[in-house]
């Protein structure tokens, strides 16, 4: 059973339009939604100063600058779960957010309850490794308070403009990183492929946005960089996660087989396609009696998704999930 938590979301952004606050009110639903106290604050129209660095409020837990961070410092230090979502500026977290930050000095050393912190990002810039200074600037406050961790992050990348991020697969993700506070036992079913596309879309279709399966461009003769097996059956197939991804994959069968075969799903590393390695290593481990899918992850290859050649565990993780099932 899941345990009602109070979840606090900052969002950092002083923009009308704000991508990432986008991403805070996915997460804020999906906490909502799982049965926590959910609750956001924005930054915005908000007057925080700079630390001054007296310290004094560690000792005194009263603040000398009368503004409105006391009051969302107090907050924080009731939260049982605190996500921050920031825009990226120069590759780091904007200044609005490290100013709070700064001034959440009076929870040092204090009875503070949070324990799960999570941080929610939105770039104008594609890369996966776009948000790391941010997130790195964020553990680092977060080695302050031994009780706490990071629990986990959300990236969009490739939103410029306010609203950019309207149909972006993060929005998605933030929602169920949020409704996944406290997790059910692992003893949960899995949904099945065609269950998980229909929440996926219902989720999408929640969120006033039309989710339709990617058609995919698969190309029919043999295109590995390594020679095709005389000892394994090859195909190509489609599968769609749970996100509503449709994902493209070449299943291997051993020519003798049994009835019942033991199955392996393998994917490369980031940037990877199926025609590489982990198609090799599919096709040989077919050619040792196993039923075996080699797949394009999300956002890459022949597999669809946008933005292009985006990297998110949660993702890949749900994309594994899809393969084996």
């Amino acid at each position: 059973m899941t345990t009602k938590k109070k979840v606090l979301v900052i969002s950092t952004s002083l923009h009308a339009h704000s991508n990432s606050e986008a991403l805070a009110d996915e997460f804020v639903r999906g906490a909502a939604e799982a049965g926590h106290d959910a609750l956001k604050i924005s930054l915005r129209g908000k007057k925080i100063g700079f630390c001054v660095g007296c310290l004094s409020c560690q000792s005194t837990r009263r603040f000398v600058i009368a503004d409105d961070a006391p009051a969302i410092v107090d907050a924080m230090h009731d939260a049982d779960v605190i996500a921050f979502a920031t825009p990226i500026y120069y590759y780091e977290m904007c200044g609005q957010m490290k100013t709070l930050i700064d001034r959440a000095n009076s929870l040092y050393d204090s009875d503070y309850h949070f324990r799960d912190i999570y941080i929610l990002t939105a770039a104008a810039e594609e890369e996966a490794g776009v948000p790391e200074r941010a997130v790195s600037g964020l553990e680092g406050w977060i080695e302050c308070y031994p009780k706490s961790h990071l629990a986990g992050q959300v990236f969009a990348g490739g939103v410029t403009n306010g609203g950019d991020i309207a149909g972006h697969p993060a929005l998605i993700e933030a929602y169920n990183m949020g409704k996944s506070i406290e997790k059910p036992p692992m003893n949960t079913k899995l949904l099945m492929p065609a269950t998980a596309a229909a929440l996926s879309m219902n989720i999408m279709a929640q969120n006033n946005k039309t989710a339709t399966l990617e058609p995919l461009t698969l190309t029919a003769e043999w295109d590995k960089t390594f020679p095709k097996s005389d000892l394994v059956n090859h195909e190509k197939v489609t599968f769609t996660n749970r996100f509503g991804i449709t994902l493209a994959a070449d299943l291997y069968i051993p020519k003798t087989h049994n009835a019942k075969m033991a199955a392996i799903a393998v994917s490369g590393p980031f940037g990877a396609v199926k025609e590489q390695s982990s198609g090799l290593y599919a096709q040989h481990l077919a050619e040792e009696g196993f039923l075996t899918i080699a797949f394009d992850p999300s956002f890459t290859g022949e597999s669809g998704g946008m933005p292009r050649y985006t990297a998110s565990m949660d993702i890949n993780t749900e994309d594994f999930c899809a393969a084996g099932d």
